[in-house]
């Protein structure tokens, strides 16, 4: 009995493509975020660094100047710049300023100016830079990189495409070889080269379920045949046995009748005895076809040395007694030792003895019965899966070898001296 079918989750069918290139974009657009973000981070503070450095050496060089005989005035034009506005306050308040007003001012730095002339000497020197170029410059190399990362995510999206529809190809093979074995194909398997990695290792699996699978089906189609065989050979069996035993059936029924009727002693003896005689010749078959049943079932061999001379010679006396008409005549060897079930070896010679006294004429002598095949095609009474197949009634070329002489045939390959 099969089992059913059990009931799993359905599988995600989203497009492997469509999901790869969702995932690579989605990680490329969060590295090329944090490196954008990142870049954009270090460029500015390194230009304020650049600011601030700018600002020490300019007043590194308002320190070397005051110790010059330039006057105050000129003294703010030189430490002065396009971003940078200085102020000068000396010690007697006077205040000289230089360069442009910040649109943006930064965080003024202050020195005293110390060591130089006396007319410097404790004057205050106010350095103020303008970050709006600072800035400028920083929103640009953003805005350049935001450019440029937009041109990367998109060629990274388009090469992403590319890579998986060539990624992909082994699952378009592996949907292929199911298609042609869905429509009919056998034997597809796709044999991957390398059965450790993800597309081998699935390769694998499928290769093995399509032997499992195509070995099931043909296992069940060699069922189905041996099973329609089995029923045809039953039903050619019931009919042959129908047929074998409908003569001595006929028989005991005609006698029966007659018998009921006749008056005559002599008469109703020789009915008696024909009576007898077709009720023992049913008997004999139908003990051979269960001696057939009983080989296809297998039988429990009790294997040992067995004489054929002394089976032969208590025969012998068993015909002289049941039938005084019968001569038996002894010839070949005196003894013959063979190795097999006694009781077997005796009942297969019982039943050829038989057949022959059965079918020989009155007055003619029988010198032998043998068989004989070749093995160029199904012996006579060859066993098979179903005991019908090893009960032929007649053979080819149209004698009736009888119930008994099958048995024979069967059994005695089975003991080693067929």
């Amino acid at each position: 009995m099969t089992e059913p079918p059990r009931t799993e989750a359905p599988l995600p069918a989203a497009s492997l493509r469509t999901r790869v290139l969702l995932a690579m974009l989605a990680v490329l657009t969060v590295t090329l975020v944090v490196l954008v973000t990142t870049v954009g981070q270090i460029y500015t503070a390194q230009a304020r660094r650049d600011v601030t450095t700018l600002v020490s050496q300019r007043i590194g060089l308002a320190q070397q100047l005051a110790r010059t005989p330039i006057g105050p005035q000129g003294l703010a034009d030189r430490v002065s710049g396009r971003e940078l506005q200085v102020e000068l306050v000396l010690r007697g308040g006077q205040r000289y300023q230089s360069g442009p007003e910040p649109e943006r001012p930064g965080r003024a730095r202050t020195a005293t100016l110390q060591g130089g002339r006396a007319a410097y000497e404790g004057a205050t020197l106010t350095v103020t830079a303008d970050l709006a170029a600072t800035n400028a410059s920083s929103a640009a190399v953003q805005r350049a990189l935001w450019i440029a990362a937009a041109v990367v995510l998109l060629l990274g999206g388009l090469l992403t495409w590319l890579a998986t529809w060539f990624a992909l190809r082994p699952l378009k093979r592996m949907a292929g070889s199911a298609r042609r074995i869905a429509g009919g194909e056998r034997g597809v398997r796709l044999r991957p080269t390398n059965p450790r990695t993800e597309i081998g290792a699935t390769a694998t699996a499928v290769d093995q379920m399509l032997d499992e699978l195509e070995g099931a089906e043909l296992r069940a189609r060699e069922a189905e045949q041996i099973a329609q065989g089995s029923a045809e050979r039953m039903q050619s069996f019931l009919a042959d046995a129908a047929h074998e035993l409908r003569t001595p059936l006929a028989g005991i029924q005609a006698a029966s009748e007659a018998l009921l009727t006749e008056s005559s002693p002599t008469e109703r003896q020789q009915l008696e005895l024909l009576l007898a005689r077709e009720a023992q010749r049913a008997g004999a078959m139908v003990s051979s076809l269960l001696d057939l049943a009983r080989i296809d079932a297998g039988l429990d061999l009790t294997r040992g040395p067995v004489s054929l001379g002394a089976l032969v010679g208590a025969e012998a006396e068993r015909v002289e007694l049941a039938g005084p008409a019968v001569t038996v005549h002894r010839v070949g060897l005196a003894d013959l030792a063979i190795v097999g079930d006694a009781d077997r070896v005796a009942g297969a010679l019982r039943n050829l003895v038989d057949n022959a006294i059965r079918y020989a004429a009155a007055g003619a002598p029988v010198g032998g019965s043998s068989w004989a095949w070749r093995r160029t095609g199904t012996p006579p009474c060859s066993p098979s899966p179903t005991p019908a197949a090893a009960y032929p009634i007649t053979s080819a070329s149209g004698s009736s070898t009888g119930w008994s002489g099958c048995a024979v045939r069967r059994s005695a390959p089975d003991r080693g001296w067929g």
